[in-house]
């Protein structure tokens, strides 16, 4: 297949659109405009559709939400008229109607309906649409198949982002791509963003493991990555990232919902179903590190990550789902909420601030288990620690099922904070 390389080159053309009146109304009647989560409601004033539609253009563009703020209202006869104060970013704009007294709509029409986004005259395109062709290599979009490539490009790939029926074989993300790839979760103009906010590529119908590679080669890299592979399995290796914009977004995230994928980073800002209402299913996941065992990564799992196997070396990791097994050598690991099947604790922090259930840890030397910064209780099931571990539990919050074992040595070889004014029975 061929190779498709992000070179955002199209002229960027200001998105035109308008919506006619038509039909029967009446004075009382409501219009409704509506674009992400804001909508405005103007009383129609009038049986007469070019009166009406003066009237909502000044309301429109009395209004102080700057999603309509983006956008100049004007009529033209029996058309409202949206253009777009920037060239090369869309909107989207709904009108509906209620009848007089708040009923469904009678007679009244938009383009000879009840709803409506209206006809583009002129639609929105330019240099950061993923699905304008001149915006890649040969003029070509990226279908199956293909290897996809961001690189030596500040271009920005910003709209047009929903491409999922296409799976590429591969997918580069190279650390001298400095533009921005995807929307934030909040709009620098002052409003939670309501577009389309990750790139999608991925289809289980392709039945291919897409390969994503982000950060690799020299550069800077980008401050946002947000993937979303679908339905489609994908394998995603992270080698580096750019600083994220915010401190409540990472450099990169993914979400995706096969129940084969798998993501690997040995450094920079990831994010898996990061924000509320994201979703990802994540088999295995592998956090390591490559010169800085406690820097390199920073992997932040939200509630809609499903996990089955961690796998961590180095880093910062933080979980707020449920884990089956955990394995832990390095770094540091905050349970922030969920529960953990198995903890195999061989060195490094693990630190507990759920009220999840814990069902078998096993701590090696070196290895250190922290309960201390969580005063909600907890349980464990069963709890091993051997010679040379670390035991905090100075609040006593923990419930140990099943006591605690020390495996081949005296409680005077573990570092154990335990809880004053406790009975410890031998057993």
């Amino acid at each position: 297949m061929a190779t498709r390389v992000w070179i955002g080159a199209v002229r960027p053309v200001a998105q035109v659109t308008r919506w006619l009146f038509n039909g029967t109304w009446e004075n009382n009647d409501n219009v409704i405009v509506t674009i992400g989560s804001k909508s405005i409601t103007v009383v129609s004033g009038s049986a007469t559709p070019a009166t009406i539609v003066d009237n909502v253009v000044t309301g429109l563009n009395n209004s102080n939400d700057p999603e309509f703020e983006e956008i100049t209202w004007s009529r033209s006869g029996d058309y409202l008229v949206g253009t777009a104060d920037e060239e090369g970013v869309p909107f989207t704009c709904t009108l509906t109607t209620t009848e007089t007294g708040g009923g469904a709509a009678d007679l009244q029409r938009f383009d000879g309906a009840t709803s409506s986004v209206g006809v583009d005259l002129t639609a929105c395109t330019g240099p950061n649409f993923a699905n304008v062709a001149g915006n890649w290599s040969g003029a070509t979009l990226p279908i199956d198949g293909d290897t996809v490539i961001f690189a030596d490009s500040d271009v920005s790939c910003l709209y047009g982002l929903d491409n999922n029926a296409v799976t590429p074989a591969s997918l580069y993300f190279d650390a001298s791509f400095t533009g921005s790839i995807g929307l934030p979760v909040y709009n620098e103009n002052g409003y939670y963003e309501y577009r389309e906010r990750f790139l999608k590529y991925g289809n289980s119908g392709d039945a291919a493991n897409m390969q994503v590679v982000v950060g690799q080669g020299e550069g800077g890299g980008s401050p946002r990555i947000k993937l979303n592979a679908g339905t489609g399995q994908s394998t995603v290796t992270v080698l580096s990232t750019g600083q994220p914009e915010t401190d409540s977004e990472k450099a990169f995230e993914f979400i995706g919902t096969h129940a084969s994928n798998e993501v690997n980073v040995s450094s920079g800002s990831v994010g898996i179903a990061l924000h509320a209402g994201s979703a990802a299913t994540v088999p295995t996941l592998r956090v390591g590190y490559q010169t800085n065992i406690e820097s390199d990564s920073s992997v932040l799992c939200g509630l809609g990550a499903t996990l089955t196997t961690v796998i961590q070396a180095g880093g910062t990791l933080e979980t707020r789902s449920n884990v089956t097994t955990l394995t832990l050598s390095g770094g540091e690991h905050v349970k922030a909420a969920g529960t953990v099947t198995t903890l195999n604790a061989n060195g490094g922090v693990y630190i507990h601030n759920s009220t999840g259930t814990v069902t078998t840890i096993v701590a090696a030397s070196g290895a250190e288990v922290d309960f201390s910064r969580d005063l909600r209780t907890k349980t464990v099931t069963n709890f091993t620690v051997n010679a040379g571990s670390t035991l905090k539990d100075p609040h006593g919050v923990v419930t140990y099922t099943n006591g605690i074992i020390f495996n081949r040595c005296r409680p005077s070889d573990v570092e154990w904070e335990a809880a004053i004014n406790k009975t410890w029975t031998q057993a």
